[in-house]
This record gives structure tokens, C-alpha cells and sequence, in this order.
């Protein structure tokens, strides 16, 4: 890896890493307290209505937050920023009031609860979703950091508030959200003063198809693995019941952390990699995913170990089943992370359509799993088809990509580490505390062994920076 590259993407990964970080982490702890207050049909309900908006969202988007960033990037003219932004968001517009047309419909001649609550929260949080990017686009990553933080704050202090004074738990965490989404995207545009770039002399129609070319296949891509999610969580409902959706998703939240950290790290990875799509970035990937894998397997093995005492004190007796599934979901994880990785050889591409043919393969693999499993080993099912779909994903766009984004799977960044989870799992499975606490220790040594020379850049880094 070129020491320019390397500094940069270490450099843009710490900022976002001190801003994001935290904010991340702050929205992690609320399903704990969420958990306090909510039953386990209540967590299902919850994790249902986020699941929808998670479908929606692609569709009222329409994926023009990736299509502003890959835009943003790569212009540096002010003029340029003002059509992508005034299109984009004119687009976006457009597609909402279709959406809130077509649900007024449906809801119409089969009623919802939570209706208005859920489809405002969709609005304001998508467009916060779509503002996040326009600051990143703009290179604005300290601002964007800092949005994140105070959106996370903020929705600690109204779930506070509202579940004080609100009978309905539910409906209160879902006003929190919606306040707190209203209040970053006020600031956003009038303190920040991104309406600058916003006028209907700026819309240009010549913009309006390659956006759409670019972000349209990442629509049904993330539609797809909405289904798949969906799909696992309308399984698990009709085999088994509400409960075992809650208990599911909060064996799929604590692995989630994973993603949190690697996300940190695709945003800065972004920022290099799809500034110049003709550059050649062959050796720069091989080794940062060698660095990767180390990494996410590392901390992997560092959370299987401990996944029974996570669920035991974090969160109500209630959902203590869920510890079982979690290493599992922890190694899906790391995949999904992998997948992500790779991803971004087809934005810097602009060929958005191979992202969605192997997801599509993916979901397919995931769903036929569960469906045809879980009578027989219950949740088990569902966390092992989105283990094995994403293995699938990540197999098949290893090698798609290999000529011009080549990814190396080595016995000690890879495969070494790959086995070990595998054995860690099984070891945890005995539910055993002297053999989950010996774990624990040996995953400590070993993360510290495969990324002492990451750490010590970062240690460098962060020394310089201070004096």
C-alpha cells in the first residue's frame, strides 16, 4: 500500500472513527433500554416497523444518497454541487409523495397501527439519510461526524422524555425517533446552510439518467436484502411466534457492533477509492483487505467468546435464548463486511447492476435455508442461511472482480482465523464460563498479535496528532 493512500485512509478513518463512533455506540445502548420497557411482542412490533422502513426507505430514495455521494466526490466545482444536490433532492420528492400516495391506499382498505408514526419517521430519517451524504460529498466529514452524535443524543434524551410521560412504550419510541430525526435535518439545512445549494434554476435534466443509471439497481439490491431479512423474520413468525422475533433481533443487534466499526472504516475506504475511478488500485486493495480480515476475524473471535455474559447482563431475562444464536451471527458479520468491501470495485466502476445480481443470489440462498430448516432447528435456521448467503455473496464477487480489485484470501489473514471462528462457536456452544473466559483471554492475545502494526500506526497517528 502507498504510504499517500495508507496515511489518508487511516487519517479520514480516525476522524470518522472520533465522531461516528460514539454516536453509534449511543444508538446501540437504547435496545437495551428499549428492552426495559417494551415486552417481547412489543421488540417484535418494533423490529418489524424498522424492518419496513429499511424496505421503504431504497424506494423513496430511490439510492440517490450513494448517487450524491459518488457524484460529490469527484467534482470539486460549486456549481456542479448545487445541480446533483437540487436534483437528487427534487427527485427524492417526487418519490415521496408517490410512496405516501400508494401507502395512503393500502392503509386504506387494510389498517395499521402505528401508521403516521411509522411513515414520518420513514420521511425525516430517509432524508437525513440523504443529507448525511451531500456533507460527506462535500467533504464536510467533521460536520458529518458531529450530526451523528447529536442525532444520537438527541434520540436518548426524547426516548427518555416520551417514555416518561407516554403509556404507549412503543408509540414513544417512535415519536423519539421522529423528533430527533426532524431536528438533525433542521440543522443541517439552516445551520449548516445546505439550502445554499438549493433552487429550482439548479435542477438540470441532463443529470436525471445517469444518477438514476447509477442508483436504480442499488434500489431492488437493497430491496433484496430487506427480503431476506423479512423473510427470515416472517418465517421465524409463522413457525414459531412474535417472541422469537424479538429474541432474534436481539441476537442480530450485538453483532451488529461489528458493522458499526467496519462502517467507520468503509467511509473512509469510499473516500479513497472512488475519487478517481481510472486509478489503479490493485496492490492498495490486496493489502487492505489483508489488514481487514485480521481485523473483523479478531474482533469476531472476541465477541463469541463472549456472547452468553453480553446477553446476560445487557439485556432482561426474557431475551437470555438469544446468546445462542449470536456466534453464528457474528461470523455472518464479518461476512457481510467482506461483501461491503468488495461492493465498492463495482461503484468505482459505476456498475451497480453486479451488486445487485449477487445479492439477489444471496437473499435466494438465505431465504430457501430458513424455510426449509427452521422446522427442525428453530432460529438456528435463520442465523445459519444468512451466514452461508453471505458466504455465497462474498465467493462470487471475490472472483467476478479479481482482474482489477483483487482480494487474496492468505492462510494466516484468512483462513487460519476463518477455522478458529468456527471452533470458538462450537467451544461457546457448551456454555461453559471457565471455557468462555479462557476464550476471551487467548482472543485478546491474538488480536493483538495479527494487528500489532495496525495498532501501532494508529498509536503513531493519534501521537502525532496530539503533539
Amino acid at each position: 500500500m502507498s504510504n499517500a493512500i495508507g496515511d489518508k485512509l487511516l487519517k479520514n478513518t480516525l476522524i470518522y472513527s472520533i465522531g461516528s463512533f460514539g454516536s453509534k455506540i449511543l444508538s446501540f445502548l437504547l435496545l437495551p433500554l428499549f428492552s426495559l420497557y417494551l415486552t417481547t411482542v412489543e421488540m417484535g412490533q418494533y423490529d418489524l416497523i424498522l424492518t419496513f422502513v429499511l424496505l421503504v426507505t431504497p424506494l423513496i430514495t430511490l439510492q440517490l444518497s450513494d448517487a450524491i455521494y459518488r457524484w460529490l466526490i469527484a467534482t470539486d466545482k460549486a456549481s456542479s454541487a448545487e445541480q446533483v444536490i437540487t436534483t437528487a433532492l427534487s427527485l427524492f420528492l417526487v418519490a415521496t409523495i408517490i410512496t405516501f400516495i400508494v401507502v395512503g391506499i393500502v392503509v386504506y382498505f387494510e389498517p395499521q397501527p402505528y401508521v403516521l408514526e411509522t411513515m414520518l419517521f420513514l420521511f425525516f430519517s430517509a432524508l437525513f439519510f440523504i443529507l448525511q451524504q451531500v456533507l460527506r460529498g462535500l467533504g464536510l466529514t467533521q460536520k458529518f461526524a458531529l450530526i451523528g452524535i447529536l442525532y444520537s443524543l438527541l434520540l436518548l434524551l426524547f426516548s427518555l422524555v416520551f417514555l416518561w410521560v407516554c403509556n404507549n412504550k412503543l408509540q414513544a419510541v417512535l415519536l423519539a425517533m421522529i423528533v430527533a430525526n426532524i431536528v438533525v435535518n433542521i440543522i443541517i439545512l439552516w445551520r449548516w446552510k445546505i439550502y445554499h445549494y438549493l433552487s429550482g434554476k439548479y435542477i438540470d435534466k441532463k443529470l436525471i439518467i445517469p444518477m438514476l443509471s447509477y442508483s436504480l439497481p442499488l434500489v431492488p439490491n437493497a430491496v433484496s436484502w430487506w427480503l431476506m431479512t423479512m423473510a427470515n423474520k416472517y418465517i421465524i413468525f409463522q413457525q414459531l411466534n412474535t417472541a422469537a422475533n424479538g429474541i432474534y433481533a436481539v441476537s442480530s443487534r450485538l453483532p451488529s457492533i461489528l458493522m458499526i466499526v467496519f462502517s467507520l472504516f468503509l467511509l473512509a475506504w469510499q473516500d479513497v477509492i472512488l475519487k478517481d475511478d481510472k486509478a489503479d488500485y490493485r496492490e492498495v486493495t490486496t493489502n487492505t483487505f489483508s489488514q481487514l480480515s485480521k481485523f473483523m476475524f479478531s474482533i469476531g473471535l472476541i465477541f463469541i467468546s463472549i456472547s452468553e455474559p453480553l446477553i446476560h447482563y445487557l439485556f432482561s431475562s426474557q431475551f437470555y435464548e438469544a446468546w445462542q444464536y449470536m456466534p453464528i451471527l457474528v461470523l455472518a458479520t464479518i461476512f457481510t463486511s467482506f461483501c461491503a468491501f468488495l461492493g465498492t470495485a463495482y461503484q468505482q466502476k459505476k456498475n451497480t447492476v453486479k451488486i445487485l445480481t449477487t445479492t439477489i443470489i444471496g437473499a435466494i440462498v438465505n431465504i430457501m435455508m430458513s424455510y426449509f430448516l427452521i422446522e427442525y432447528i428453530g432460529l438456528f435456521a435463520a442465523a445459519l442461511g444468512t451466514l452461508f448467503s453471505f458466504i455465497v455473496v462474498f465467493i462470487i464477487r471475490q472472483q467476478d472482480v479479481k482482474s482489477f480489485y483483487p482480494v487474496v484470501l492468505t492462510v494466516k489473514s484468512f483462513w487460519l482465523p476463518f477455522i478458529l471462528s468456527l471452533v470458538y462457536c462450537y467451544l461457546v456452544s457448551l456454555n461453559q464460563k471457565y471455557i468462555d473466559w479462557s476464550l476471551f483471554v487467548i482472543a485478546l492475545i491474538i488480536s493483538l498479535l495479527l494487528n500489532q502494526q495496525l495498532l501501532g500506526k494508529i498509536l503513531q497517528k493519534l501521537k502525532g496528532r496530539i503533539l
